[in-house]
């Protein structure tokens, strides 16, 4: 990743002054998937996370990016109905023909800001927030807690995980906290927290 300013919260900064270095190279979506391909270490970490995890029904997916989880839950999760997936990195926006020729379950897709999602109360069975909320303001963060609540069905699973990378490495990274704060902040919200799954801790919580 190349970083040409200081760090801001925006969709405008995250598609002009944080470029993903693999991201010029896809133009089709037999790219995407050589991109993925290359990944074997994070499908490691993925299928165990969602080992003996029920995902069904209609998902949310927080912070998609290159959708790699979309990708690996739409093949190895068959009771997902729909997945819909948002980001604020405008740059992405490319990757949204060749996502949906991988990903026949993609409904909806947005680039825009978490705290306020176009959904009614309610709406999705399961929401995934992998390596997202370090990337946000803490207040953002808060917020965007109380907006997956709000979308989240009663009995619904919300999965969460915070990556840890710090440093001149990780600028992007401005709101790396401990689990316990994240168990902490989610149950405030009104989630239960149900434990944790992999050993780097995928956490879950219901409403």
């Amino acid at each position: 990743m190349v970083y040409r300013e200081q760090f801001e919260y925006s969709g405008e900064w995250y598609g002009d002054s944080y470029v993903e270095e693999w991201l010029p190279a896809i133009n089709s979506s037999e790219d995407l998937l050589k991109n993925y391909h290359r990944q074997a270490k994070y499908f490691q970490r993925t299928q165990e996370w969602f080992t003996d995890v029920l995902i069904k029904g209609d998902v949310l997916e927080l912070g998609h990016n290159d959708g790699k989880t979309i990708w690996w839950l739409n093949n190895n999760t068959p009771a997902i109905t729909n997945i819909d997936c948002i980001d604020f990195n405008e740059s992405l926006k490319k990757l949204e023909g060749p996502l949906r020729e991988l990903i026949p379950t993609i409904r909806d897709v947005w680039y825009a800001d978490c705290r306020n999602i176009n959904k009614p109360d309610n709406s999705y069975d399961c929401i995934t927030c992998l390596d997202f909320y370090e990337h946000l303001p803490n207040d953002v963060y808060q917020e965007s807690i109380s907006e997956c609540f709000r979308l989240l069905k009663e009995g619904g699973l919300m999965c969460v995980y915070l990556g840890k990378g710090t440093g001149i490495h990780h600028p992007e990274h401005i709101n790396v906290i401990p689990d316990e704060k994240v168990i902490g902040d989610m149950c405030a919200k009104g989630f239960a927290y149900e434990g944790s799954r992999g050993r780097d801790k995928m956490l879950l919580f219901t409403k």
